[in-house]
């Protein structure tokens, strides 16, 4: 154990209950090669019996375990709380259910300082399922530069990046003044990504190995497992809102096209299986306020899926009135799917895997 009082890098991980998967995070972030770290475990409410299981990590002075003291609740307090309390130089927030490898905070604090020109620094991830790493798939890795524009792709909800990906300079953070939503019950990574490049901060790709496992199907209470349910809608509308304000802010209607396409790969996550006409409807009224070109293209959509839903299934028919996007998105995936798994083969063969200096 190595206690700092003036750690390069803080550690921001909210935690709530799943008590298992926290140990699991918390025993890979010891397991790392670099040791001048601080940990902030931000209490997001968990239960008496989740402190107590986790009470002998206290034992290691570098690990603080704070509880939130403010509402409302939700990883994004948590996560403003840390930046507030931060003594690091750097800072990366990880989620408390996944998993890091034991090169990852170094790997991390040597690529930022070779950049200094830089904000933050964005890095590989792979797939942590079963309690085993692998980066072989492509449906849940992030953090390759293969989309050109990232602002296009957070827009159309194809991410390039989640935030634990990254590393970033505290002061930039401090500087910029970004916090996180906490309106948001959804989507808040993206939220905070997008305005960090709308902020104008500077960043690089790392030509790097993947470090970060992000927990999949062993997961089911995750944000995204809950991103379908009912109770997200109004957090939607406003992200969408979001979205829309503060990318037309800076790029007038530049990026419209691609935002309703957003729009629409919620409403088909958020309506699988039939169609919901007072979700649809409040999302044409929030479209008509930014770009009602596209507010008019989605009622017809809609239109033509309750019309077909007479001959046809619910399912069915709302697919078949987006049936052009929903080919569009199918192709762009795998165009995706492909960069990837090219990028992962260039990086193989220039040995950045195999011959690591971590």
């Amino acid at each position: 154990m190595k206690a700092t009082c003036n750690p390069i890098l803080t550690i921001v991980m909210p935690f709530f209950n799943k008590k298992e998967m926290v140990s699991i995070m918390i025993d890979s972030i010891l397991a790392n090669t670099f040791d001048n770290w601080e940990l902030l475990a931000i209490d997001d409410g968990a239960d008496n019996e989740t402190r107590n299981y986790l009470k002998h990590y206290e034992r290691d002075e570098r690990i603080h375990f704070i509880k939130r003291n403010r509402e409302p609740k939700g990883a994004q307090t948590c996560r403003n709380i840390g930046i507030e309390l931060a003594k690091g130089k750097y800072i990366v927030f990880f989620d408390s259910d996944d998993y890091i490898q034991p090169y990852c905070l170094e790997q991390r604090v040597q690529e930022i300082e070779k950049h200094p020109e830089v904000d933050f620094v964005i890095f590989p991830s792979g797939d942590f399922t079963n309690g085993v790493f692998s980066d072989k798939t492509t449906s849940c890795i992030f953090g390759y530069p293969i989309y050109g524009d990232d602002i296009k792709a957070f827009a159309r909800r194809t991410l390039p990046y989640v935030v634990w990906n990254n590393i970033y300079r505290l002061s930039s953070i401090k500087d910029h003044k970004l916090i996180w939503d906490t309106n948001l019950l959804s989507l808040q990574d993206a939220d905070f990504n997008l305005k960090s490049l709308l902020s104008d901060l500077t960043y690089v790709y790392a030509h790097s190995k993947p470090d970060y496992g992000y927990r999949t199907s062993d997961n089911t209470e995750s944000v995204s497992h809950k991103i379908m349910s009912s109770h997200h809608q109004k957090s939607h509308i406003y992200a969408i809102n979001n979205f829309y304000r503060n990318i037309q802010k800076k790029y007038n209607h530049k990026y419209d096209k691609y935002i309703y396409e957003g729009v629409l790969q919620i409403y088909c996550k958020m309506t699988y299986g039939h169609i919901d006409r007072e979700f649809a409807n409040c999302l044409i009224s929030t479209i008509s306020k930014y770009s009602p070109i596209y507010a008019k293209a989605f009622k017809r959509q809609l239109i033509i899926s309750i019309l077909l839903s007479k001959l046809i299934p619910e399912k069915r028919a709302r697919q078949f009135a987006m049936l052009s996007f929903l080919l569009k998105r199918e192709i762009r995936n795998y165009i995706i799917s492909k960069r990837i798994r090219n990028k992962k083969t260039q990086y193989y063969e220039e040995n950045i895997y195999n011959n690591c200096n971590i």
